[in-house]
């Protein structure tokens, strides 16, 4: 059981393409920070792989004003909003 103050909020409903896009802008410029890789899924757009969960933090910041931590939302949440709003998440293989 999640101790009360780390329980899951869930992903805002105000997160949707162009925080997406802004967030990928963003990797691509920055990179992604130290243990924010993902493991077992990623976000494929034109050759390129991103950390889904990331980039839904990292989109949080440009809605929301604040980067979502990664214990606020589960994997499937984030790969669930991904796909709903038409990107292609895929299992790593490497």
């Amino acid at each position: 059981m999640l101790n009360a103050s780390r329980q899951r909020r869930g992903i805002p409903s105000n997160i949707g393409i162009e925080q997406i896009e802004e967030a990928i802008k963003e990797v691509i410029k920055n990179g992604v920070r130290s243990r924010r890789e993902s493991r077992h899924w990623v976000l494929e757009q034109e050759g390129h792989s991103y950390p889904p969960k990331y980039l839904i933090s990292l989109a949080n910041k440009h809605a929301n004003g604040t980067e979502l931590g990664a214990g606020d939302f589960t994997s499937l949440m984030a790969r669930r909003l991904m796909r709903s709003l038409g990107y292609t998440i895929i299992r790593r293989t490497s």
